[in-house]
């Protein structure tokens, strides 16, 4: 498991809670945490069509292919 919470932290409804669950998935893949471009390139390139209470799955070949080396 790469994180787990409250909906209150792990939610996917406003932009900061975009950009927690992003930083968490982002730190566990890269081994550091993710700078501001890494965090909108997962944002723009991976992340957009996941929805606000939508469960979702990420793979390491998503993550490759959007440019992040792990």
């Amino acid at each position: 498991m790469l994180a787990s919470g409250s909906r209150v932290l792990l939610d996917w409804e406003t932009t900061a809670d975009k950009g927690h669950v992003a930083a968490v998935v982002l730190r566990h893949w890269l081994g550091r945490p993710p700078n501001r471009t890494e965090l909108h390139v997962f944002l723009d390139e991976i992340a957009a069509a996941w929805g606000a209470g939508q469960p979702w799955e990420l793979t390491g070949t998503q993550l490759a292919a959007a440019g992040f080396a792990s």
